[in-house]
C-alpha cells in the first residue's frame, strides 16, 4: 500500500511540473482576402511561437493550430505581411484577414525621336571607318597563315625535315 501511495505522489508531482508547460489548443480559422474583398489563394499562415505552417485554399480559408498569446503571420506575394494574435484559451477562433497591396512602381521611360549622344558617335564611326568594315576578311600575310594572330610557333614544324630543307637553299 505505501508503494501505491508513493506512485500516486510522485505522479501528481510530476503532473504538477509539467502542467504548465501543456497549453490548450487553439484552431484558428478565418479567410484571407484583399481590400477589394478578393481572395488570396495559396497564401502563407505561419504560427511564429510554434514553427508551424499552413496554407489558404482556393477560397482563401486557412485553418491552424496554435495556443493563447501566439503570434500568426499571414504573408502572400505582392501584399504587405500581417500579423495577428491569438486571444482564444481553447476551442475555435475565427479571424478574417485583409491584406493591403503593396505598390510597386517602375521607373519612368522618356521616348523621343531623337538620336541619343552614343547613337549620334556610333553612326559618326560608323561613317568613318565603314570603308574598313565594309572590305571582306583578308588573311594577314598571305594565303597560307592560319585563323588568327599571325604568328604560328611549333616545336614540330620549327624543327621538321621540310622546313630545314627550306632554310638551307
Amino acid at each position: 500500500m505505501k508503494v501505491f501511495m508513493r506512485i500516486i505522489a510522485l505522479g501528481c508531482i510530476f503532473s504538477m511540473a509539467f502542467a504548465p508547460k501543456v497549453q490548450a489548443q487553439v484552431t484558428v480559422t478565418g479567410m484571407i482576402s484583399d481590400s477589394n474583398k478578393l481572395v488570396l489563394p495559396y497564401a502563407t499562415v505561419s504560427n511564429l511561437n510554434s514553427g508551424k505552417r499552413s496554407l489558404s485554399d482556393q477560397g482563401g480559408y486557412y485553418r491552424i493550430s496554435a495556443s493563447r498569446n501566439d503570434r500568426l503571420l499571414v504573408t502572400f506575394v505582392g501584399y504587405k505581411p500581417d500579423t495577428i494574435i491569438v486571444t482564444q484559451t481553447s476551442g475555435t477562433q475565427t479571424i478574417n484577414v485583409v491584406m493591403e497591396s503593396v505598390g510597386k512602381f517602375l521607373k519612368g521611360v522618356e521616348i523621343t525621336s531623337q538620336y541619343s549622344p552614343y547613337q549620334i558617335d556610333s553612326m559618326e564611326r560608323r561613317n568613318q571607318y565603314g570603308y574598313i568594315l565594309d572590305n571582306p576578311n583578308k588573311p594577314l600575310a598571305g594565303g597560307s597563315t592560319p585563323e588568327g594572330a599571325g604568328i604560328v610557333f611549333s616545336p614540330i614544324t620549327r624543327f621538321s625535315q621540310k622546313r630545314k630543307t627550306k632554310t638551307a637553299v
